[in-house]
């Protein structure tokens, strides 16, 4: 392991980490043989760690108060193209790690369909995504607005110009005077800058 010291002096008017180490809050990185982050240890103690799999990818952080006391897990996986397919929060009951949520992305090739928060659960929350002729996000679908085979209502509809900028977002909107779509606009300079944004009031 390759251990690298960042500290911090308590003089916010000091940028000197050669002062006395005991005036000194310390984070303590070490990284592995690749560079990549392996355990940080915050100045009070605590500590995450990192484990990964054989592509480099991060596969497990863990949150504990200190080296030697197990407490949460996060556990991530992936499809065969390296796109992060699920996200599964874990505790530590003593003697195994338990799933407390589950997120898992899907895709249609590289491009995110839905995100299923709580999955597998009875009641999971669903954001679906849907895509133009040129591979653009073309609507997108709230949890508390279900698609129904994507036939209803988007909760936001996105346009874009002949550069391909996003040129509108419109939302539904069921307030005074019925259901209606409100518009946020985007403006650009010649050099492709965003110069202005205006919504719906």
């Amino acid at each position: 392991m390759i251990e690298t010291r960042v500290c911090k002096v308590g003089d916010p008017q000091s940028d000197d980490c050669s002062s006395a180490l005991s005036a000194v809050l310390t984070t303590v990185q070490a990284r592995n043989l690749y560079g990549d982050l392996e355990v940080v240890t915050l100045p009070a103690g605590n500590v995450r760690e990192y484990a990964y799999d054989a592509a480099g990818r991060v596969e497990t952080m863990d949150t504990q108060p200190d080296a030697a006391t197990e407490a949460e897990r996060v556990h991530y996986e992936y499809d065969v193209a390296g796109q992060r397919t699920d996200e599964i929060h874990q505790e530590w009951t003593g003697s195994q790690y338990e799933d407390r949520s589950h997120t898992r992305w899907e895709y249609d090739g590289c491009r995110l369909e839905s995100m299923i928060q709580g999955f597998g659960s009875a009641s999971p929350s669903v954001t679906e995504y849907a895509y133009d002729c040129g591979g653009r996000l073309d609507s997108v679908w709230a949890p508390d607005n279900p698609s129904q085979g994507q036939t209803s209502t988007p909760s936001s509809i996105y346009a874009y110009d002949e550069l391909d900028r996003l040129e509108t977002v419109m939302n539904p909107w069921g307030g005074a005077g019925g259901p209606s779509l409100i518009t946020t606009s985007y403006g650009y300079d010649v050099q492709d800058h965003l110069t202005s944004v205006t919504d719906a009031e």
